[in-house]
């Protein structure tokens, strides 16, 4: 069981996380890039599997009502204090979570997800959570991918004017009535009989996907990439 803290901080967030998310993410000024990618890529393969870096999290079970369509959608979350935080807020919107990650449970947690989304769930998972290092794809989403035949969705999101944390991730914050853009990128597929070298380079596409969407998503904003910096 949660110490008291915990279960009281879990109590405000189902409380008040949803409806303050929804008032804040509406009044940004959002763009959206390649949707299309979406319904296209449902229509072939039934579901799909959305790829974004940790620290786009914020704006994300926001926009997925956008783009629900009708299907569920089950996260991956880790099994840390902040996870459980995370999982409660998105228990709120309705959404599924699997709790595991390389380190805690990953096994089982994988094939939950896997299960869920070879019958049809959307999958959401951030390639470099939940620990880092920032920016680095791992392997478990791309084994998630072959382990389901669903295509890998990269996209990502970023307002003019935000803030960033002091986390391992750099969690980014978009500020009330900012403008901003969320792009989807072109998918990835990964094959059941792709062997561990073809896995490796599906991990680095991905992993190279998302840093572009991050610079063309500056470019749009700035006029200038500033990861460049």
């Amino acid at each position: 069981m949660l110490p008291i803290k915990n279960q009281i901080i879990n109590i405000i967030i189902r409380l008040i996380g949803r409806p303050l998310i929804y008032l804040w993410c509406r009044t940004l000024r959002v763009r959206w890039i390649k949707k299309d990618l979406v319904s296209g890529l449902r229509e072939r393969y039934g579901s799909v599997i959305f790829a974004f870096w940790h620290n786009r999290l914020f704006f994300m079970a926001f926009a997925y009502r956008q783009i629900q369509d009708g299907h569920n959608v089950v996260v991956m979350v880790s099994r840390s204090k902040d996870g459980e935080y995370v999982h409660t807020l998105l228990d709120s919107f309705g959404y599924e979570t699997v709790r595991g990650s390389t380190s805690r449970g990953g096994k089982e947690a994988a094939g939950r997800f896997a299960r869920l989304v070879s019958s049809g769930y959307d999958g959401c998972i951030a390639p470099d959570g939940p620990r880092g290092p920032r920016y680095k794809a791992q392997p478990g989403t791309i084994m998630l991918a072959r382990l389901t035949g669903r295509p890998i969705l990269p996209l990502t999101f970023l307002t003019k004017r935000h803030i960033q944390l002091k986390s391992w991730d750099g969690f980014y914050v978009p500020l009330p009535f900012s403008r901003g853009v969320l792009i989807f990128g072109e998918p990835v597929i990964v094959k059941k009989e792709d062997d561990e070298e073809q896995r490796r380079r599906k991990m680095c596409e991905l992993e190279e996907k998302l840093l572009a969407l991050n610079r063309e998503a500056e470019e749009l904003l700035y006029g200038k990439n500033l990861s460049a910096k």
